[in-house]
């Protein structure tokens, strides 16, 4: 069972971070900032609705996914894509209608497991 606790305060503060954009920070530096502190542990991404709190987000299930209002979906694509944001187009069939487990399994490989890797988390 996952820490719910530090997943959610990484999304939140990732989603604020991706909304009002340091001036002149890349993605990587915002991330290092918000993740750090959590370094290490088995951090659980499941979003939660900002107007419903203890329910999933409507628009997107994980703080992770490549999901345009997904702030820190958004900068893990930034930060660690091969191709920056510019790839989520290739990663979004994953995680829409179509449920493409080929973009799913790459967006994993590619994006998650470098983030996971950098941060230590489980």
């Amino acid at each position: 069972m996952g820490n719910h606790v530090a997943g959610n305060a990484i999304g939140k503060l990732a989603q604020a971070a991706f909304e009002q954009r340091p001036h002149g920070q890349t993605a990587l530096q915002i991330l290092d900032k918000i993740c750090e502190p959590h370094r290490g542990c088995d951090a659980e991404f499941e979003s939660e609705d900002p107007n419903t709190p203890g329910n999933v987000h409507p628009d997107f299930d994980s703080w992770r996914d490549p999901n345009p209002g997904a702030g820190l979906g958004m900068l893990m694509l930034e930060a660690f894509a091969p191709n920056g944001a510019k790839d989520l187009a290739r990663f979004a069939p994953g995680f829409d209608d179509r449920d493409d487990i080929r973009a799913y399994d790459a967006w994993r490989s590619e994006v998650c497991d470098p983030f996971n890797a950098r941060y230590d988390f489980c």
